[in-house]
């Protein structure tokens, strides 16, 4: 086989890889998307089954937890992956890294420590959820809409 059939089926063979690897993650979306779908439709029946009996919701309090952890993973993420791009960009000039590492690294340890302990503080307070409570299959009696006059 001379050079270019050889340069021609690699390069083929690289964009099936590409293709492929970009179909999976395409497939992969999907699917992700397809179970959140199904969790939402459930949330949605269960929100209106606790609506129709009565029942208090707590999405607030619980999104804001929620909320809550997601600010203390994505800081310190953010933090540490923010020192390994600059310690990257730091690596052409050598001369300089040396001492913007040694300020670059404890800073992203800083932060990270900061950010996990004042949310590990929030958790730490926060109120104790009760468990629910069971109710039965009965839907509840609605009060009546219409106004009545009390005669005295």
């Amino acid at each position: 086989m001379d050079d270019t059939v050889r340069m021609t089926l690699m390069i083929a063979g690289q964009i099936l890889g590409i293709v492929a690897f970009f179909g999976m993650i395409a497939v992969f979306v999907w699917l992700d998307q397809r179970g959140k779908t199904q969790r939402r439709q459930l949330e949605h029946a269960e929100r209106m089954r606790a609506l129709d009996r009565g029942v208090p919701l707590q999405d607030a309090e619980t999104a804001r937890w929620n909320a809550l952890g997601a600010i203390g993973v994505a800081v310190p993420v953010s933090a540490f992956s923010a020192a390994a791009l600059a310690t990257g960009l730091l690596m052409i000039k050598p001369e300089i890294a040396f001492v913007a590492l040694v300020v670059l690294w404890p800073v992203a340890g800083v932060v990270s420590l900061v950010s996990t302990l004042v949310v590990l503080a929030y958790f730490r307070d926060r109120p104790r959820p009760t468990p629910p409570q069971p109710f039965d299959e009965r839907p509840a009696a609605r009060p009546t809409t219409a106004i009545t006059e009390q005669r005295p």
